[in-house]
């Protein structure tokens, strides 16, 4: 499960601490995916809402265990 999907270098991370060899299959959940062009072949199996968003934003998701909050926000990034 991630939070938000985009490059999938999250699930991967995970996947590669948690498995040696790699399981046959393995499916990937996401709150929120950020589709990529067309050339990205991942895609979240199970996912929340598809959000589209340009090179210069993010999504931010906040939980209430940590942030007092429960929101998904598209923000601008900070560079």
């Amino acid at each position: 499960m991630d939070d938000v999907l985009y490059t999938g270098r999250t699930i991967r991370a995970a996947l590669d601490a948690l498995f040696d060899p790699w399981p046959s299959v393995a499916r990937a959940a996401s709150g929120a995916d950020r589709p990529r062009p067309p050339r990205a072949a991942h895609r979240g199996q199970v996912v929340g809402r598809v959000v589209q968003t340009s090179d210069i934003e993010i999504i931010e998701v906040k939980f209430q265990e940590v942030d007092g909050m429960e929101k998904v926000l598209l923000v601008e990034k900070v560079v």
